[in-house]
């Protein structure tokens, strides 16, 4: 037995939660520990690469934005943290150990946001959007968008090397989900 669920049966009998509640609060558990450990992965990454506060302030931008924009969802817990980490990883490479000008990453964030822009929200098989919802989605990552744009200017402007990558790798990275599920989704149309 998992331990969701046993804390989630322990929480029923003790009568915190209902029993109509039992399956909403063992995925609320999954959904915290998946979460918990995408920190914690991020945080590792960050070590690894030298900068643990740049890999807290990437989570604070990605984790939001991502959630508004929706994209690729994999079809397991397992795969969804494997192809997140290696994303994670492929990013880290690309941005820390390559040398990028201030116009490289203008260049990244530009096209990044235009398919956030233009793409998002992605609906997935398991959460499909109606009409209010993809315009309440739509608003939210355009203000985020907007936002971190506005903090990349603003970064370039001022001359913080260390932000504006940031925000080019928050970007590319919401932006790499963003288009593929896209391509999943019009795959499983056909």
């Amino acid at each position: 037995m998992r331990w969701n669920t046993r804390v989630t049966r322990k929480l029923t009998e003790d009568g915190i939660i209902r029993e109509e509640d039992i399956d909403i609060v063992e995925y609320g558990f999954a959904c915290m520990v998946s979460n918990f450990i995408g920190i914690g992965v991020t945080f590792i990454m960050g070590s690894v690469f030298g900068d643990v506060l740049e890999a807290i302030i990437l989570c604070c931008m990605v984790f939001p934005l991502r959630k508004c924009a929706g994209g690729f969802h994999a079809d397991t817990r397992g795969k969804c943290f494997f192809l997140s980490t290696g994303l994670l990883l492929l990013s880290c490479l690309l941005f820390f150990k390559l040398s990028w000008t201030d116009y490289n990453y203008m260049i990244i964030v530009c096209i990044s946001a235009g398919i956030i822009w233009n793409l998002s929200p992605i609906e997935n098989e398991n959460k499909r959007l109606d009409e209010t919802e993809r315009q309440v989605y739509r608003r939210r990552t355009r203000i985020l968008l907007v936002s971190e744009s506005l903090l990349f200017i603003l970064s370039f402007l001022l001359g913080w090397a260390e932000m504006q990558r940031i925000i080019a790798m928050s970007l590319f990275i919401v932006g790499a989900v963003v288009v593929t599920g896209k391509m999943k989704t019009v795959r499983n149309q056909w």
